[in-house]
Order: structure tokens, then C-alpha cells, then sequence
């Protein structure tokens, strides 16, 4: 039975379907009531039990749009993270071997694109919750407060202050803040005391060759070069805050604050989105402190791949 008004659906969300003497199958439809947008399924039922459960989240995952979040303009108040939440209609009918089908039945939940790290089903609220990854947000002078919490249980905001917090130590000059969607479909930060960027070329191709008779000299065109940024963050991190690492790790949506490119020479006091490449980390968990380190690709705008 579904009794909360918000579910996370990267957890799963399961419904009981009553199987009688005499049902066949049970057809179910879920609608995005923002979109319209309908999927459809059905389920056969097993006469030798009395109970299908049906996991309802992958098809309602299949309902949202991607994340849009803006964060030019920083992340403060006015900042709502849109595509997080949706409603959803869900409408089961159960069809029999008579050919008669039973009274639908109808549930109506929000569905917020998140979830715990657990094995729990079903897991819902009533009321509006903080997206955050500990009940102390880790906060850095001179670094914009990142947190977010659900409004009116229909959309994600950003928060400009929290009731609960933490003051962080700066340890290095030359250190990275990184942004993340956290796993339960907020947003989180974490300041990193150390960081690098590894460039790579590849290959280039000589497509034309000529003769300077009168310089005695060859000339050539070239396709120019691919140019990829990779940046490493470091840092030696407090258990208390190995939530976000994981989270970190698993983030679909990363950003970069203020980064100091010295592919050109300047700051860019702005957020800049960046890729997860996909990680792989040891985290003793009876460890007090561990060191922990990621990669990034930066997608720089720029293309040297051409005629020259």
C-alpha cells in the first residue's frame, strides 16, 4: 500500500497485487501528470500465489525529464533544481478469465529522483525533508553554502542557510570545490585540499604536402589535435563525512567552483560543470580518516581539430 505522499524511486517502490481463483492478468498504467506522458504494462498472474508484487520505480523512473540546474547565477536563494520531483498517476486494473475486469485501483504519489544507500522499500514522507548527507552541513569561509531541501514536496531548492552546520578547516591554498547531486537527489559540496589537471593530445594527421621549389623548403596541412583535461582532486577525509564520498562517487551531475586553469592562465570565479568518469575507491570503514581521491573531465569548449 502506498500512504506517503513523496517516494524515492531509486529505491524501490512496491505495490501487492491480490491474485484470486480467477485472475489472469493485471494491467497498470503510470502518468506523469506534468507531462501527460503514459506508460503502460501488464503483469500475468501465477495461480499457484496469492500476492504478485510489482516494483513500480523503474517504469516511474522512466517518467522523468533530465535534471535541469542552472547554476550561473550561483546557488542561492531563487536556485530550484527542476525535473526532481514529478506526479505520478497510477492506475492497476485486474483482469479476470471471465472477461470482466474489477474495479481499477488508483494511488497518486510524487516521486523524487533519489534514494538512500540501504535495502529498504518504499521509502516515503508526508512532510518536506533536507536532501543532505549528515545532520551537520560541512560549510568553508569564503565558499557559497551548498544544501537543498524539498519545497511543498513538488520541487528541489537550494537553501541559504541551514539550522545545523559545521565550520571546516581550509587546508591548502590551492584546493578545489567540487558541487555534486547527492543520492538523495540534492545537492552537496565538498572542499578538496588539493587538485591537478593532466592534459592529453592525440595524434595529428597530415592531410596535404607541398614543395616551396623556389625556398627548397616542404609544406604541410595538418588536422590539428583532440585535446582532453582530466582533473585530479585530493583530500584526507573525517569518517563522520564518508557519506560523501560514496555520494560523490555515484553523482550523475558534478560541478567545479572557481577553478584555477593553467591551460589559461585564469580563474574562472564561476561553476563549471564537469564529468564523472567513473571511479574506484577502498574506504576502510573502521577507519577514522581516510585519503580519497577522484577524477574529472573537463569539457572545454574548444576545438583544435581542424584544416590548418
Amino acid at each position: 500500500m502506498l500512504d506517503k505522499k513523496l517516494y524515492f524511486v531509486n529505491n524501490p517502490i512496491v505495490i501487492d497485487l491480490p491474485v484470486t481463483n480467477n485472475t489472469v492478468s493485471f494491467s497498470i498504467s503510470v502518468t506523469n501528470m506534468g507531462t501527460g506522458k503514459i506508460l503502460r504494462t501488464k503483469l500475468y498472474a501465477n495461480p499457484n500465489i496469492s500476492t504478485l508484487q510489482y516494483d513500480l520505480s523503474p517504469i516511474i523512473s522512466a517518467l522523468f525529464k533530465p535534471t535541469d540546474a542552472n547554476f550561473a547565477n550561483g546557488v542561492g536563494a531563487g536556485v530550484v533544481i527542476k525535473n526532481q520531483i514529478i506526479d505520478v498517476s497510477i492506475n492497476i486494473i485486474s483482469n479476470t478469465n471471465n472477461g470482466i475486469t474489477r474495479a481499477p485501483k488508483n494511488y497518486r504519489i510524487k516521486a523524487l529522483r533519489g534514494g538512500e544507500f540501504n535495502t529498504d522499500i518504499n521509502i516515503g514522507f508526508n512532510e518536506d525533508i533536507n536532501l543532505n548527507l549528515t545532520y551537520n552541513i560541512p560549510i568553508w569561509e569564503g565558499f557559497p553554502l551548498v544544501a537543498s531541501a524539498t519545497r511543498n514536496l513538488s520541487s528541489v531548492n537550494m537553501l541559504t542557510r541551514v539550522p545545523n552546520y559545521k565550520n571546516m578547516p581550509t587546508k591548502s591554498c590551492n584546493g578545489l570545490y567540487v558541487m555534486f547531486q547527492n543520492i538523495k537527489g540534492g545537492y552537496s559540496a565538498w572542499l578538496f585540499s588539493d587538485y591537478s589537471i593532466k592534459t592529453k593530445t592525440s595524434n595529428t594527421d597530415v592531410i596535404g604536402l607541398n614543395y616551396d621549389i623556389g625556398n627548397r623548403k616542404s609544406k604541410y596541412k595538418t588536422i590539428g589535435v583532440d585535446a582532453s583535461f582530466e582533473i585530479d582532486v585530493f583530500d584526507r577525509v573525517d569518517k563522520e563525512y564518508y557519506p560523501y564520498l560514496f555520494s560523490l562517487m555515484a553523482s550523475p551531475d558534478i560541478w567545479i567552483y572557481n577553478l584555477n586553469n593553467p591551460a589559461s592562465g585564469l580563474d574562472s570565479n564561476k561553476w563549471e560543470q564537469v564529468i564523472n568518469t567513473g571511479q574506484s575507491s577502498n574506504i576502510k570503514i573502521e577507519d577514522h580518516v581516510t585519503d580519497f581521491s577522484i577524477k574529472l573531465e573537463y569539457l572545454s569548449s574548444i576545438n583544435t581539430k581542424k584544416t590548418w
